[in-house]
């Protein structure tokens, strides 16, 4: 089924005759995971892409994907620059950005997720701290961005590039908010409830679009977006994160009307346990499924998914002394992190 790297090969209008949309959005918020430092997708692409893909989610597909747009006129000559990759251990911060600039538009993407447990980390602590470092981090690049250019700016992310998009767009300066055309969250995590009263969300929501897999898990933690779109995905359960799953169909998505079932009742299940604890007792289990990973060892995905049965078994072993509907959810949580993992490390074979 044709993907994103089909759409980079083969739809080649200028942005001037088909106006970036929400798979563009996605191909920036894909690349936005390589190391991509300064130039035009065109040079960087014929620079040494071991650099750019040293430790890269899904390298090998991404190295594809750049490559494509490279040669590809609508995406060849915007120029990426402003990167910025900040990871600090003891702030429990993952952040990364960039911004791709185009002829009439600057796109600011923020990566995701990272292979390092210090960004899943952050990811963990989106249940019960508010704002997380990397959204305070967003909202200053935002801002910069703006800064530096009186071009329309769009914004946008997968998976916690996605939140974190969506959190600097509601919290960024008023006069930036009013230049932003649109806001991008490709399966990204939802927020807790009380952000979606606050009345600079209402003044931007019109103009964010959420997409997100049939079996999405990630997109549909904490509280949803109550718009959202459901793209058709090749992947298995919640291998649809992997951005290269979703098909594109004559330039566009290919959408579903609805999440699966199986997808609502599970997320239905762990939405409704996670609202049931307070504050502290989600820190401690965000701590719980931390020191869980933490047990194996492993500092990246890469280094999980070597001799993972063992790993595995040192991570069940982490949480045996939790009560059985918490050692439940840590199960089906670690098993979660397993699978992305070996995944991870089947592509970039």
């Amino acid at each position: 089924m044709p993907n994103i790297i089909d759409y980079a090969e083969s739809v080649t209008q200028s942005f001037e005759e088909k106006a970036l949309g929400d798979v563009d959005s996605l191909i920036f918020s894909t690349l936005a995971y390589a190391e991509l430092y300064e130039g035009t997708i065109e040079d960087i692409a014929g620079g040494n892409l071991d650099t750019v893909f040293s430790d890269t989610m899904l390298a090998k597909k991404n190295r594809r994907l750049l490559l494509a747009a490279a040669k590809n006129p609508r995406f060849a000559l915007v120029r990426v620059h402003s990167f910025v990759n900040a990871a600090d251990e003891n702030e429990q911060k993952q952040f990364c950005a960039m911004l791709f600039e185009a002829r009439d538009f600057v796109y600011v993407a923020y990566r995701g997720t990272d292979s390092t447990f210090l960004g899943w980390r952050e990811d963990f602590n989106l249940a019960f701290i508010t704002p997380i470092p990397s959204q305070r981090s967003g909202v200053e690049y935002l801002n910069a961005a703006a800064g530096k250019t009186a071009k329309p700016l769009f914004v946008g992310g997968h998976s916690k590039g996605g939140n974190i998009a969506v959190y600097s767009a509601i919290k960024c300066n008023a006069e930036v908010q009013r230049r932003l055309e649109r806001v991008f969250t490709h399966d990204g995590p939802g927020f807790r409830e009380d952000m979606f009263e606050l009345p600079e969300y209402k003044a931007i929501e019109k103009r964010i679009e959420k997409t997100m897999p049939q079996s999405a898990l990630v997109g549909m933690l904490m509280h949803c977006l109550k718009n959202y779109r459901v793209v058709r995905s090749t992947g298995i359960d919640v291998l649809q994160h992997d951005p290269f799953t979703w098909v594109v169909e004559n330039g566009e998505f290919a959408l579903e009307k609805e999440l699966s079932v199986a997808a609502e009742v599970r997320n239905s299940a762990i939405n409704g346990w996670i609202n049931t604890l307070s504050d502290e007792e989600r820190e401690r289990f965000t701590d719980a499924l931390y020191g869980a990973i933490k047990a194996t060892g492993a500092k990246t995905t890469r280094e999980l998914a070597e001799n993972w049965p063992q790993k595995a078994k040192a991570a069940m072993q982490a949480v045996a002394s939790f009560d059985e509907d918490t050692r439940k959810i840590l199960f089906e949580s670690i098993g979660a992190v397993f699978t992305l993992a070996i995944k991870n490390i089947k592509t970039q074979r």
